[in-house]
């Protein structure tokens, strides 16, 4: 045999040997390689999409109208992740929404808004401030006036964009 010949039959060994190597690890990784996929189509399309078992409690309280109740759930969860900013937006929105005290929203709000540094947070909050004093207290002045502040304190960061359209939005509404 000369030594050209061996070489189909150490191409087909490889390619055998490789097929199934191949096949036995794509079946023990075949759930973190579908986790990965999945993660890569859908979560990526949405960095604001979270699970939240912390809040399922809490958010029963509200589907059976004990507010109350909810807001205290929602507190202990806040003692339980103390870095989640998102618990005060959740307690804003019964006050607001459920109980008619936009004022013990905004408070919640200003709370949450004093515990980050980061300005795209901080404009979250702001946000939603200025929307609590349009939809809930019909005062578009003080509604510019957060936004105002905001602006003034960041104007260059990138939520000073979206805010810029909503002062102008709000004072366009004024106007008329």
């Amino acid at each position: 045999m000369d030594d050209n010949s061996v070489i189909p039959f150490i191409f087909m060994g490889i390619l055998i040997f490789g097929g199934i190597s191949a096949g036995v690890i794509a079946y023990f990784a075949r759930s973190w390689i579908a986790d990965r996929f999945v993660n890569l189509l859908w979560a990526a399309s949405d960095d604001n999409y979270r699970v939240e078992p912390q809040y399922s409690i809490a958010k029963a309280r509200i589907a059976a109208g004990r507010f109350e109740d909810a807001i205290q759930e929602f507190r202990n969860a806040m003692s339980l992740y103390p870095d989640d900013l998102n618990v005060h937006f959740y307690i804003a929105d019964v006050f607001a929404n459920h109980l008619n005290q936009p004022l013990d929203a905004l408070a919640e709000l200003d709370a949450g808004q004093r515990r980050s540094r980061d300005p795209e947070k901080i404009a979250r909050f702001v946000l939603r401030r200025a929307e609590i004093h349009l939809e809930n207290r019909h005062d578009p002045g003080n509604a510019a006036l957060e936004i105002e502040t905001y602006l003034a304190q960041h104007p260059k960061a990138e939520a000073a964009v979206r805010l810029n359209k909503m002062l102008k939005e709000i004072r366009e509404a004024a106007e008329q």
